[in-house]
This record gives structure tokens, C-alpha cells and sequence, in this order.
């Protein structure tokens, strides 16, 4: 059987209707994790009211989307921020993902729920969404152009299914993680979006590949404040906004201090231009202009733009072939030193996904050595995977190779599975049955698991 790791179920809360002011029926100032949808009761999202709502006027709404349809996780995240600045903050518990058709249904059902439900303002619709959840708010965007002001990105950018207009109408603040697999994709995004002459803000957070802290949130809406502020939607504070190029400035000169060059030279020469006009702007810019001229600094950029086209060339194989001459090339570079053998273990990450993805593909098509290929590889990556070995024990069982199979499905058994009785019916392991090796592995399995 192909093992694959399923989201987690969760409960939604069902909440009674409550009073809040004017004639609002749901509560504000707190956190909702499941609000049943009017038009369809087999949907709900979490959802946060600041507490300055009263149900009138027009307010700036955040849609969010997280890859597991956990809305309040993002809701959460953003609580504190949204509260500061005045933004309803909506949280899908449906969109997830997984097939592109069951998104698509989630968002439609969520966008008319918030349009008939809240009064917000008619061009200042947000998305906010994590690695798949990022891809699908993106997606929700384009779709509906002229309503939205702006998107933060997380951990992923854009899907298969979208194209970028060739003036992006609404502005992208993009969080990447240090570590995260798809690092490269979020540089590489940020650097089309500037020459699509989009306003955009590309920040680097410590940390790999999850939702980044409430006070990243803090920083993005701030972001967007002063990017309504410029478009007119909100009244000018030349004292918010001086203290937010003052706070950047300074956020560059720490980064200096910790010899985090890169990020500084992002954050000065983006802090120069999202506040020009602000007294700390052109001193920004200049900073930005002398870290540039260094030597270290435009080598470490090259590195960054040679991994970015490696980003690409890895999540577009189509071939084990192709796949596996560029793992090569990577496992070689991450044997070395210094900066490009980091950027190699990132990519690396990723490539684990990539082989799990063509291997499921492969063993459902029934190409298994391919997948044998794949899962062996991956097993290979990550050696705290259980998956991808007992996969692999699964396609080479297919092969009629009893002895490496059985190899695998050791090491998975090893690295944690314990399943006896899932593996003896697994019908991709039915040429194993009588292998006294594989019936040996059974025994095992489920002596350890009689032992206190």
C-alpha cells in the first residue's frame, strides 16, 4: 500500500451566538475557531473581530489559508496585529492541500460567506497563507484582481495553475525561513516581482518551513498600512511612518552586527524605497549602495540566483534520470564548506518532497523501478523518514527483488513503523508472503510489540 502522510483531523468548535455591540452576533476582541458558513453548513472558518468592530462602515479583511484547513492557527498568528490595526481576520478550516477542485470549492464558499457577512472595504481584501495555503491565497488574488490590496506569501508563492499579470495590481510581502526548502523560490519571486515593478517586501525570518511568529505579522500589516496610506485609503501618519523607516533602519544595522549581510542589504534597500520621502530613507538607500560594491556581497548573490535556477530545474524534472544527475551535483556540493554547501542541504529538503512525488507516481502507474528509484533515494535524504523505505520495500517487492525489499522494509521497522499486520496485508508486498526473511521481519515486529 502507498503510505502517505495524511493532515491531521480536528474538531470545529460550534459556538452559540453571542452578543457583541450594536447588533453584531458574534463576539469580537477574541479568537472563534469555527464559525459555521450560512450559505453551506458543511463549511466553517476561525475567524477574529477587532474590538473597535461595530458591523458598519468599511474594513480591511485578511483571508487565510493554512495547508492543513487549521484557519486558526494563521488567525491566531495575526490576532495581535489585526487588533492594532483594524483588520477583520478570516481563516479557512476547509481549503487545504490536495486536490485543487476541493480548494477551489472552499474559496468560493468562503468569499461569499465574508462578501454577504461583513461590510469590508470593496479594495482592501488581504491574503495571508503558509507553503500550499500561500500558493492558494495567491491564487484567490488573481482571481478576483481588482478586489485585493495586497498578499503575504509563506514558505511557497505561486501554483502551476496562475500566472503573474505583467503589472502585478496589488502588493506581495513574502516571509521565507532561513532554512526553508523553498527559500530559493521566494528569492527568486521577489526578485520578478521588482523587475514587474510590484511593491513588495522580501523578509527572512530564523527558522525553516512553518508559519513565522506574530511579530512577523506585525511588521507585513504594518507594511500594508503604509502601503494604504500611499494609495489614499487611509488618512497619512508621517509619525507611523517615520518610526517604521526609523524601526527598518535599525533592523539593517542589526543585522550587520550579527555579519547577516544579505538580509541587511534587503532590508536597507527596501526600507529606502517602501518609505521614500521619510528622513531615514536616503540613508538607507546609501547603506544599500555601499554593501552592494562589496566583493562578498555580489558573490553571495550569484550563489543565490545559481540556486535559484537549480530551485526550478529540480521541482520541473519530469525523469528519474534528470532528477538523479541533479541530486548528485547537490550531495556533491553539500559534502564541501561554507555558503553553497548550505544552500545545497536546503534544496536537498526539497528534493526529498520531489522524489516522494514522482515515486507515488510512478508505483501508480506501475513503473517500479522508477519508484524504487525514488523512495530509495529518499529514504537515502532523510534519515528519520519511515516512509520512504517502507515505499521502497513496496516497489522493489513488485520487482521480484525479495532480498532488498525486505532490506527496507527493515529499515523502516527500524526508524519506527510498527504496523505488523497492515504490512502482511499490504497486496504490494503479496510476492513477499512466503519469504522466510519477510515472515522472520513479522515475527519480530509483533514480538516487539507484546513486550511492556
Amino acid at each position: 500500500m502507498r503510505m502517505q502522510t495524511f493532515a491531521a483531523l480536528f474538531l470545529i468548535l460550534s459556538l452559540p451566538a453571542l452578543c457583541g455591540p450594536g447588533n453584531l452576533s458574534l463576539p469580537v476582541g477574541t479568537v472563534l475557531a469555527g464559525v459555521e458558513c450560512r450559505s453551506n453548513p458543511n463549511f466553517s472558518f476561525a475567524l477574529y473581530l477587532p474590538e473597535a468592530y461595530d458591523g458598519k462602515g468599511s474594513w480591511p479583511v485578511i483571508l487565510c489559508f493554512d495547508p492543513g484547513g487549521k484557519g486558526r492557527d494563521p488567525v491566531r498568528l495575526l490576532k495581535p496585529a489585526a487588533e492594532r490595526y483594524g483588520y477583520i481576520v478570516v481563516g479557512s478550516n476547509d481549503s487545504r492541500n490536495g486536490p485543487h477542485d476541493v480548494m477551489d470549492r472552499a474559496q468560493s464558499v468562503l468569499w461569499e460567506e465574508v462578501n454577504e457577512r461583513f461590510p469590508v472595504h470593496p479594495e482592501r481584501y488581504y491574503a495571508a497563507g503558509f507553503s500550499g495555503g500561500a500558493r492558494a491565497g495567491l491564487h484567490l488574488a488573481l482571481k478576483h484582481k481588482k478586489r485585493f490590496a495586497g498578499v503575504i506569501s509563506c514558505g511557497a508563492f505561486i501554483d502551476e495553475r496562475s500566472v503573474l499579470p505583467g503589472s502585478v495590481p496589488f502588493s506581495c510581502y513574502i516571509l521565507a525561513g532561513e532554512d526553508d526548502f523553498n527559500y530559493f523560490e521566494l528569492t527568486a519571486s521577489a526578485k520578478d516581482l521588482k523587475k514587474r515593478g510590484a511593491t513588495h517586501w522580501l523578509q527572512i525570518f530564523s527558522g525553516g518551513h512553518r508559519w513565522p511568529s506574530w511579530k512577523q505579522f506585525e511588521k507585513a500589516l504594518a507594511f500594508f498600512q503604509a502601503d494604504a496610506m500611499g494609495k489614499g485609503w487611509i488618512p497619512e501618519d508621517a509619525a507611523f511612518l517615520d518610526e517604521r523607516a526609523r524601526a527598518r533602519m535599525k533592523e539593517g544595522e542589526a543585522l550587520l552586527r550579527r555579519e547577516k549581510t544579505l538580509r541587511a542589504y534587503r532590508t536597507f534597500l527596501q526600507a529606502g524605497n517602501v518609505y521614500r520621502g521619510r528622513s531615514t530613507a536616503a540613508e538607507s538607500l546609501r547603506r544599500a549602495d555601499r554593501l552592494e560594491m562589496a566583493e562578498a556581497l555580489q558573490r553571495r548573490l550569484e550563489l543565490e540566483k545559481r540556486f535559484e535556477d537549480m530551485h526550478f530545474q529540480l521541482v520541473r524534472s519530469g525523469s528519474t534520470s534528470e532528477l538523479g544527475s541533479l541530486l548528485d551535483r547537490l550531495e556533491r556540493m553539500k559534502a564541501g564548506s561554507g555558503d553553497e554547501a548550505e544552500a545545497a542541504g536546503k534544496l536537498l529538503k526539497l528534493a526529498w518532497l520531489q522524489l516522494q512525488q514522482l515515486g507515488y507516481d510512478a508505483l501508480r502507474r506501475g513503473r517500479y523501478r522508477e519508484a524504487a528509484y525514488c523512495f530509495e533515494k529518499g529514504a537515502d535524504l532523510d534519515e528519520k523518514d519511515i516512509l520512504a523505505p517502507y515505499n521502497a520495500g513496496c516497489a522493489n517487492a513488485r520487482l521480484g527483488k525479495k532480498k532488498r525489499a525486505v532490506q527496507f522494509l527493515r529499515l523502516a521497522v527500524d526508524r519506527g513503523f510498527s504496523q505488523a499486520d497492515q504490512m502482511e496485508k499490504d497486496p504490494d508486498l503479496y510476492n513477499l508472503r512466503k519469504y522466510p526473511d519477510y515472515r522472520k521481519l513479522l515475527e519480530e515486529m509483533r514480538s516487539a510489540a507484546k513486550s511492556p
